[in-house]
């Protein structure tokens, strides 16, 4: 596996309040990007803290889960479970200590490949694809009142780009007592790509055209190809992009 991040401001934001989080575990690799949100400073304080302690509680239950042999699907939900429990305490807890930073939370799309299998957890609007050949899977579902709105008939994908309602999430980690998150399964082949991202990406561009840059792209430029593309068109918010290709 070959794997790239990249992250950018955008063109209109006063600080990028995206994270990424890249690293090998146990012969896998963990992928995830955080959006954080709730103010000038809050967003940020919520992304990094949230992003240290989710990698640390994963990698340490990751290293304790390998002496025991190949992990189950249960596994590596209870890994994320672990993960997401002590950085929404987190979050939470900071924001009690700290009363301008009340409300604070971000985003969280996680991606654990082991072998053929991305093991997959997120919470809030940031995504996670499936690319192959020209093609392009959702993986996740945004947590957001736009999405609901487009799953009950009552707006189309369009008019959710152009809504004020947009950024208005429905789930996210760091907010309530308990971070309920989503997780899933999918089964890789030899040139596949996972590409996991921030609003700040698909809320300009299409699954279509990101399969599209995708396929005319190296793995190891598509997160700055994709950020750049977002630029071109407006950069209306920060950007993050991380790239695997099996």
């Amino acid at each position: 596996m070959r794997a790239y991040a990249d992250s950018h401001i955008g063109l209109v934001r006063e600080e990028n309040q995206d994270v990424f989080r890249l690293m090998e575990l146990e012969g896998g690799i963990l992928a995830a990007v955080f959006d954080g949100m709730g103010g000038v400073a809050g967003g940020r304080i919520a992304a990094e803290l949230a992003a240290a302690e989710f990698t640390a509680s994963f990698s340490t239950h990751c290293a304790e889960l390998a002496k025991g042999g190949a992990p189950t699907d249960t596994d590596i939900h209870r890994l994320y479970s672990h993960a997401v429990y002590r950085a929404n305490a987190a979050v939470l807890e900071r924001a009690v200590l700290t009363p301008e930073w009340q409300g604070m939370g971000t985003t969280v799309c996680a991606a654990y490949l082991l072998g053929d299998v991305a093991y997959i957890a997120h919470i809030g609007d940031s995504r996670a694809y499936l690319l192959y050949g020209d093609e392009a899977a959702r993986l996740t579902h945004d947590d957001s009142l736009v999405a609901e709105l487009i799953a009950r008939g009552e707006m189309t994908e369009e008019e959710a780009k152009n809504s004020r309602e947009r950024h208005l999430l429905t789930r996210a980690l760091g907010v309530a007592p308990y971070a309920e998150f989503h997780f899933t399964t999918q089964r890789l082949e030899t040139g596949d790509r996972l590409l996991l991202s921030t609003d700040g990406l698909h809320a300009l561009l299409s699954d279509r055209e990101i399969a599209s840059l995708s396929a005319d792209t190296s793995i190891s430029l598509l997160p700055k190809r994709c950020i750049e593309e977002a630029c071109k068109r407006g950069g209306s918010d920060n950007v993050t992009v991380v790239a695997v290709e099996i």
